[in-house]
């Protein structure tokens, strides 16, 4: 019988920083607080990027609140009344082992049309 051997790799993961909370890291939520955030954004744990997103940013800060004490209906009524300009210093992408941070809609580039480019098709 084989037994794994840990490895010091590092997951990729965002950073939450927010005024008042202490930061939280993506990996570090559990699943149901990844529940939360997959639920409040509509956004599969994998695919989320708050840069990319109001409704993802909003549901990691929504999190933070929860941890604190607040409830999910609370924290969703005042946390969507922050400004947008709160949203530029809440979030860091520590790459871990794995690269870059995933791409934001301005970064992935059109695909390729299906349409014919000419009458003989």
């Amino acid at each position: 019988m084989t037994t794994a051997t840990p490895t010091t790799r590092r997951e990729r993961a965002w950073i939450v920083h927010l005024d008042g909370y202490a930061p939280v890291s993506t990996n570090d939520l559990t699943l149901d607080e990844v529940e939360v955030v997959e639920t409040v954004s509509g956004v599969p744990y994998s695919l989320l990027n708050p840069l990319s997103s109001v409704k993802i940013a909003k549901a990691l800060f929504v999190v933070l609140a929860m941890r604190a004490g607040e409830s999910e209906d609370a924290a969703i009524a005042r946390l969507g009344k922050m400004p947008l300009r709160a949203l530029h210093s809440s979030f860091t992408f520590d790459p871990g082992t794995d690269g870059p941070p995933p791409a934001t809609p301005d970064e992935v580039p059109d695909p390729p049309s299906s349409a014919p480019t000419s009458a003989i098709g």
